[in-house]
């Protein structure tokens, strides 16, 4: 997708919402002729710009951000591929924090988080990418570990006391970590082990 037809498909999405540039001026202070030019002159908007537009319309902002990097310069490099799995409208939607799901994407498994349990870290609404494993002892200390915990997707930070406890942890202070012998936490359902997030903005 060029800036151009980018900048047309904001703007149909605009129009359609029945929003005109001087209300979307007023309420987001964009001038009138930086909306246009985000819309008809070719120019990328900034991704609070899309952000606003969500919120505004309605509109799914992880396919908005999707397109706006597949329009720019970063689409040309050798990790467009990576970008475009971040924000793949299947992945974004299909997976939620609430209940089991998950969806695969080109670098790993990815969930979407309606928690604010691990947050600032890990931000509610994010998109993680994790990985599955085939032995608990791949878990290394402090590592971000999804659970299902009845059908619930959970995720907890790990720290091994000894070799015969560990502790499940949130990031959020809010939250009480649990401790667990050895034996019991290899009983919990591991989903997979987080390896990246795209945190909202």
């Amino acid at each position: 997708m060029t800036p151009s037809e980018f900048g047309d498909y904001i703007f149909n999405i605009r129009r359609e919402s029945g929003i005109s540039r001087s209300t979307f001026s007023k309420k987001w202070a964009y001038h009138t002729n930086t909306i246009k030019s985000y819309e008809k002159g070719g120019r990328l908007p900034p991704v609070e710009y899309i952000a606003a537009l969500s919120i505004e319309t309605g509109e799914n902002f992880i396919p908005l951000l999707g397109l706006l990097l597949s329009s720019g310069s970063l689409a040309t490099t050798d990790y467009s591929k990576e970008i475009k799995s971040l924000t793949d409208v299947q992945q974004a939607n299909a997976v939620y924090e609430g209940k089991v799901g998950y969806s695969a994407g080109e670098t790993g498994l990815q969930h979407r988080v309606e928690s604010d349990s691990m947050s600032p870290t890990i931000a509610k609404g994010a998109v993680i990418t994790y990985e599955t494993y085939e032995e608990a002892n791949q878990i290394k200390d402090g590592s971000i570990v999804l659970l299902d915990i009845e059908q619930v997707l959970t995720l907890r930070r790990v720290q091994f006391l000894t070799d015969k406890q560990c502790i499940l942890s949130c990031d959020n202070s809010h939250y009480s970590p649990i401790t667990y012998d050895k034996g019991d936490f290899e009983k919990l359902t591991l989903v997979g082990i987080v390896k990246y997030t795209l945190n909202p903005v």
